[in-house]
């Protein structure tokens, strides 16, 4: 039965450049399962989110890069398990 979960959302220490920032959501197979592109909040610059499709039970990979408003550069993953 698929999950309710309807997005990933991260929250920054920075301000974040949106043309250059970005969140994926991958399966265990490596096949991605938002729905739509990630998107910086435009009312709050640290906030980055994207809507995800109905997860079934498994283990997701969720991989972010921000560029902050200065150029800075960073980039991370974590995983998450749906049951």
């Amino acid at each position: 039965m698929p999950t309710t979960q309807k997005d990933v959302a991260i929250e920054f220490d920075d301000a974040l450049e949106p043309a250059f920032s970005s969140i994926a959501v991958t399966d265990a197979q490596g096949k991605s399962v938002t729905s739509g592109k990630s998107a910086v909040d435009a009312s709050d610059n640290k906030h980055m989110s994207v809507g995800l499709d109905a997860l079934t039970p498994g283990v997701y990979t969720v991989a972010w890069v921000a560029v902050a408003a200065d150029g800075h550069r960073t980039q991370g993953h974590y995983s998450f398990t749906v049951k």
